[in-house]
């Protein structure tokens, strides 16, 4: 029940995602990425097929925002402008596996380690997606405004990570989702 209603709430941050303001107009996503932090903090709350099964879903709805088709140029050759579809797919399944090898830590309560995780965790995902994109175009470019931005993303979404988890927490409770925390207690 506890995953059935985490799959449908990251739906709710996918779509809550898309009135997010962006930086400026050059900016590719917003400076919150919400999307992607819930993923990432839900990932940490679930068993492992749970979280490959919620890294498919957030890539598919991320694709299928996200990864357009811009058409082909003057020349006839396609543009290399976006990600290819399933390549988020990909992203969320690296970095779903990576969260859940925190879950250790959430499950003691000790939420230093998973809060610094997300900020990471958002900071991989822009760094994967841009590198990818880079590789794609042929050409290698990493200019100083591109890495303070995905550093202030990181940042905010590490600073609203333990809303987050609390509200995971709290979601667990009430849909009585118990996680083991008397195993890992001493």
């Amino acid at each position: 029940m506890y995953a059935a209603v985490s799959v449908a709430i990251l739906f709710l941050a996918f779509c809550v995602q898309e009135f997010i303001p962006r930086m400026g107009e050059s900016a590719s996503y917003g400076l919150l990425l919400l999307f992607p932090v819930w993923f990432l903090c839900t990932a940490v709350t679930l068993s492992y097929p749970a979280t490959l099964g919620l890294a498919f879903v957030a890539g598919l709805l991320w694709d299928l925002r996200h990864a357009v088709d811009p058409g082909v140029g003057a020349t006839g050759l396609p543009l290399p402008g976006v990600t290819t579809f399933g390549m988020s797919i990909f992203f969320f399944g690296v970095l779903g596996t990576l969260m859940h090898g925190v879950r250790a830590s959430y499950l003691k309560r000790q939420m230093g380690f998973p809060i610094l995780m997300t900020g990471l965790g958002v900071f991989l995902f822009r760094l994967m997606d841009y590198l990818y994109l880079n590789i794609k175009r042929g050409d290698f470019e990493f200019p100083q405004p591109v890495f303070h931005e995905m550093c202030a993303t990181a940042l905010i979404s590490m600073a609203l990570s333990p809303l987050i988890y609390f509200l995971l927490y709290w979601l667990s409770r009430v849909l009585d989702a118990r996680f083991r925390h008397q195993q890992f207690m001493r």
